[in-house]
């Protein structure tokens, strides 16, 4: 039998444990009452309050998971990623038990994928009852993806598990696009994100904006896009490359979304063809507007001189429909007619008065509203090359602005000729050529910084290559 002095000591052990618990579950109450409450519908995410200087932190960070995330999702269409989900690394999960969590769930659910590696289309639909799979069968957290819903208000997709490492590798295949998601819980601009990729690309587009590679300028509609957690990316590049989210310093708070046209009405379509207008000083045209056959098909409030009018072509792009445009001054709209504009013919990298046709296969569209035929971008020579530094091949890409006697040779850094890659007159072009770290002779050189020269009638450019064997 125990004595007394026993169980007083056995009674004060278990009043401590008590205590303990009593302590941690009131820390824990508080913690969730005052911090784990917040939802940001906006930016797809679960915020902490409190924090630093009284900024929400976010939960993701500390990898907490106190309660599910919400993606919310407007009436729709929809571009988005599944940065946390119930699996192991960047494992695939069942799309359809992802998509059953829709509240309110939907009669309708149209859910499109790409194949990243082919370029190929793959779709995932509900239709009151029914699946019906094309090759969409898994979702990626490294992935991004297009959701349309029927539903006439907000609903939201709760997601639970870890948020993708943001170290993790994305693959990009050249030659048709890539539909990637943004996992990183900072916002960040394109060029922060991407890092020395952007030299690798040429179309970075989300649901808002398109930036695109105009003889080697990058355009965009406005200084202040940004990269969100959650947000789906499609983009283009010249070589094929594995890449990992650069996780800089922040960017521009919030998001760049255009301000909604008051006087032109149209639907919003899976995919868009972006189309840059150019205005002179002078115009005082308040929107912009698109048509098909007498339809809307997209508009744009005027903000600036170079606006972003996204063209909702979907229904329009098998046929020779011509897009009309008409501008809205405020009291009154009026059409533009052909002769009063020009528009850029990528191929010939000339300027034409001409209208724009909607089967026309080009990743973006530009319109110039000025009375002079002048140049939209400066076109100048440049010369890059990727990947930089290489092991095995890179490619050397130029442009030149007018015909030109073009020598592209590599140096050694101590100024010997290691081999001559091209000699001779060039039209005015866009050029390609690769380097394999060999000589004249086709033996591998060592490793080391080699100079590109390249010469043309008029100046001399030259840049370092690190070859790696």
């Amino acid at each position: 039998m125990a004595s007394r002095s026993n169980i007083n000591k056995l009674n004060l052990t278990n009043l401590g444990f008590s205590v303990v618990l009593l302590l941690i579950c009131c820390i824990c109450c508080f913690f969730i009452d005052n911090y784990c409450v917040a939802q940001s519908k906006s930016n797809n995410i679960i915020l902490i309050k409190g924090g630093t200087d009284n900024k929400a932190t976010l939960i993701k960070e500390m990898n907490l998971n106190c309660a599910p995330e919400h993606i919310y999702l407007k009436p729709g269409w929809n571009w988005l990623s599944f940065p946390r989900l119930e699996r192991t690394g960047d494992n695939p999960v069942d799309a359809i038990g992802v998509l059953e969590n829709i509240n309110p769930f939907p009669s309708q659910i149209d859910f499109l994928g790409n194949d990243n590696q082919t370029g190929q289309g793959i779709s995932l639909t509900y239709n009151y009852g029914i699946w019906a799979n094309n090759n969409l069968s898994t979702i990626q957290s490294s992935l991004g993806y297009k959701l349309y819903t029927n539903n006439q208000d907000i609903s939201h997709i709760p997601t639970s598990g870890k948020i993708l490492d943001p170290a993790t590798s994305i693959d990009l295949f050249s030659g048709h696009e890539n539909w990637i998601g943004y996992f990183l819980n900072t916002p960040q601009t394109p060029a922060q994100a991407f890092g020395n990729q952007m030299d690798n690309l040429y179309l970075i587009k989300t649901q808002n904006w398109t930036m695109t590679k105009i003889n080697n300028n990058w355009v965009t509609p406005n200084s202040s896009i940004s990269l969100k957690y959650g947000d789906m990316v499609v983009v283009k590049c010249t070589n094929d490359a594995s890449f990992q989210w650069n996780n800089s310093s922040p960017g521009p708070a919030g998001d760049y979304l255009a301000a909604a046209s008051e006087n032109f009405t149209f639907q919003e379509k899976a995919d868009y063809l972006p189309i840059y207008i150019e205005l002179g000083p002078g115009d005082d045209v308040k929107e912009i507007g698109a048509f098909v056959d007498n339809k809307c098909i997209g508009a744009t409030v005027v903000s600036d001189t170079l606006v972003e009018l996204n063209a909702y072509l979907q229904d329009s792009t098998n046929n020779n429909q011509q897009i009309e445009f008409v501008k809205y001054y405020g009291t009154k709209s009026a059409p533009v007619p052909t002769g009063d504009y020009w528009v850029y013919n990528p191929y010939t990298m000339s300027k034409e008065k001409r209208k724009i046709s909607c089967n026309e296969q080009v990743n973006y569209q530009l319109v110039s509203f000025k009375e002079k035929n002048e140049l939209l971008f400066t076109e100048k020579v440049y010369i890059k090359c990727y990947p930089n530094p290489f092991s095995n091949t890179s490619a050397i890409s130029y442009f030149l602005p007018q015909e030109s006697m073009v020598s592209i040779k590599i140096y050694s850094l101590d100024g010997k000729l290691i081999k001559t890659l091209n000699e001779g007159n060039l039209p005015r072009g866009n050029y390609k050529m690769e380097w394999d770290g060999k000589n004249e002779s086709g033996s591998p050189v060592p490793t080391g910084i080699y100079i590109c020269k390249m010469m043309t009638d008029h100046t001399v450019y030259q840049l370092k290559m690190a070859f790696i064997k």
